[in-house]
C-alpha cells in the first residue's frame, strides 16, 4: 500500500460504527490493544502502532481505561508483508503541527470519514468473539 489511508476514531464513533472499547490489554508479546465492539456486539482487536504502542505500554497498564488517550486517536488502514489488510490505532505524535483531528476538534468542526477509508472492509474485519464480549 503506497499511501497512508486513516480516519478518526470520533468519526467511526460518532457513526456509531463502534459502540464500545474495552480497557487496556497487553498480548503474550506485551503489545498493546484495546478491543471495540460493534452495536451488534462485533468485536475487533485492534493493536497500537510503533510509537503509540510505546506511549500506551510506558504509561498504562493491563486493565487501564484509556479512552482519553484515544480522543484524537486515528486508525490506519496498513498491509503486512504478506499483503494482508490490517487496522492499528495511531495516537497524535510529538509533532511541531496539530493533526487534521486535532483541528477539526478544536474549531469544533463536523469530522467525516474521509472517501478513501474503506468502512465496509474495516466493519467485515468484526466478528463475534462470545470470550472477548463477555470480558467487557
Amino acid at each position: 500500500m503506497s499511501q497512508i489511508v486513516k480516519t478518526p476514531l470520533a468519526s467511526l464513533v460518532k457513526s456509531r460504527t463502534i459502540s464500545s472499547i474495552s480497557k487496556l490489554h497487553f498480548n503474550t508479546n506485551g503489545y498493546p490493544f484495546v478491543t471495540m465492539l460493534t452495536k451488534d456486539s462485533k468485536a475487533q482487536n485492534l493493536y497500537f502502532g510503533i510509537k503509540s504502542s510505546q506511549v500506551i505500554g510506558g504509561n498504562y497498564g493491563e486493565g487501564d481505561t484509556i479512552i482519553k488517550e484515544l480522543i484524537n486517536a486515528d486508525i490506519v488502514q496498513t498491509e503486512n508483508a504478506q499483503g494482508e489488510i490490517r487496522y492499528k490505532l495511531s495516537l497524535p505524535g510529538e509533532s511541531n503541527y496539530s493533526s487534521e483531528t486535532e483541528m477539526m476538534n478544536a474549531f469544533g468542526l463536523e469530522i467525516e470519514t474521509p472517501v478513501d477509508f474503506d468502512m465496509s472492509l474495516f466493519v467485515s474485519q468484526f466478528e463475534g468473539k462470545p470470550s472477548i464480549v463477555a470480558g467487557v
